[in-house]
C-alpha cells in the first residue's frame, strides 16, 4: 500500500466526519448522538489542523 499524502489523510478524515454526522441523525439515544457528534467534531478538528499546517497556501505572512 502506498503511503498516504497529507491530502489523502485530510480527505479521509473529512469523509469519516461526514459519515459520523449522518449516523448521528439515526442514533437511538442522546448518549449515542453526543458520542457521534463529539467524534465528528474531533475528526474535523484534526482535518482542519492538517489543512492549516500542510495544505494551506497561506504562509502566515500578513
Amino acid at each position: 500500500m502506498p503511503p498516504l499524502s497529507d491530502l489523502d489523510v485530510y480527505r479521509n478524515l473529512s469523509g469519516m466526519a461526514e459519515q459520523l454526522e449522518r449516523m448521528e441523525d439515526e442514533a437511538a439515544s442522546l448518549v449515542s448522538q453526543t458520542a457521534l457528534q463529539t467524534a465528528a467534531m474531533t475528526l474535523r478538528g484534526v482535518a482542519s489542523a492538517i489543512y492549516s499546517h500542510c495544505l494551506s497556501d497561506d504562509d502566515g505572512a500578513a
